[in-house]
């Protein structure tokens, strides 16, 4: 799993599998549901979730988080369940959980065929759930531990700020003040997944993210994930902009034009990426990053964007 935003759905998951496997449509009660951990299946190192349903006959049930597009999925999803199946000698559910429309796909119907020049077709049968098709009072009036993915759901734009207040007040009247940290924190994610065209600044304080910084029992949750996802989107950004100048660079015209395209798009995704862990820059620091043009300065302030805490953290001179 590379995508942070399907790691916000795994923790989800982790933190209530019972309300999962309900969800899904088989309730059950908490006592008869685990996830199985990774020291107990090698598999996990694969799949996204792996639940075990202690009914009289158990079963298996998995989970696959996907928040960008993978035509690849239900091969994948069929490699899963063929790898539980024999791990565990159980029946195996497997769900594709979509959390975008970013992730869809025509090839995603649900069935896999399978025709093979000897022996007889058969086909391979997953569910699929397509977060942004579900009403979102579903989740408003359910579990607290499904309450961010309201912010998936079936919104229309000038609901998303009556959503999130609600989903902030639902989770802020929690006893355990942990717990509701971390929901509204996956919310916060979860907000950019699905509204990052939207001006987040207005949305970020109906849920309260930017008081989270001052809680350092959550400070180091978000800040790791706020890493991984920063560090995995800067490596793949800046290793595309660097192969294609370093492609184009016997053709000096062509060179100027790429890299200054290269150079905009690392640029975008700075202040994109930034605005998400600082809030939105002052026209100053707008004009401080529009002023860098060289590629090899844009990698070292993707790079100090990891660590930084503030905009004027990230634009002094590195000791």
């Amino acid at each position: 799993m590379s995508q942070p935003f399907d790691a916000s759905g795994k923790t989800l998951l982790e933190l209530a599998p019972a309300e999962w496997v309900t969800f899904l449509g088989a309730p059950r009660p908490a006592s008869a549901v685990r996830v199985i951990s990774a020291d107990l299946s090698t598999v996990t190192a694969m799949a996204d979730e792996v639940i075990r349903v202690d009914d009289p006959d158990p079963w298996l049930l998995h989970v696959e988080f996907q928040a960008q597009r993978d035509d690849s999925l239900p091969g994948r999803m069929l490699a899963y369940a063929g790898a539980l199946f024999v791990k565990h000698d159980l029946p195996v559910s497997s769900v594709a959980v979509l959390l975008s429309r970013a992730a869809n796909g025509r090839n995603l119907t649900g069935v896999l065929p399978v025709t093979p020049p000897v022996g007889r077709s058969w086909a391979f049968e997953y569910s699929v759930v397509r977060m942004w098709e579900l009403p979102v009072d579903s989740f408003l009036n359910g579990s607290e531990y499904l309450l961010p993915l309201a912010l998936l759901a079936d919104i229309h734009r000038p609901d998303v700020v009556r959503t999130a207040q609600a989903v902030h007040d639902r989770v802020a009247a929690l006893h355990d003040s942990a717990l509701a940290d971390k929901l509204l924190a996956i919310g916060g994610k979860f907000l950019l997944l699905r509204f990052g065209d939207m001006n987040v600044d207005e949305l970020e304080p109906v849920l309260g993210i930017r008081g989270y910084w001052q809680n350092p029992n959550v400070q180091a949750y978000l800040q790791r994930e706020l890493d991984r996802m920063f560090k995995a989107q800067i490596e793949e950004r800046m290793k595309a902009a660097s192969a294609a100048v370093r492609a184009t660079a016997h053709l000096e015209g062509r060179q100027e034009g790429r890299q200054e395209g290269r150079a905009d798009e690392a640029r975008t995704m700075i202040h994109r990426l930034g605005t998400a862990k600082f809030g939105k820059p002052t026209k100053k620091v707008t004009g401080q990053l529009t002023g860098v043009s060289d590629i090899a300065e844009l990698e070292d302030l993707g790079v100090r964007l990891l660590t930084a805490n503030s905009w004027k953290e990230l634009f002094a001179a590195p000791k």
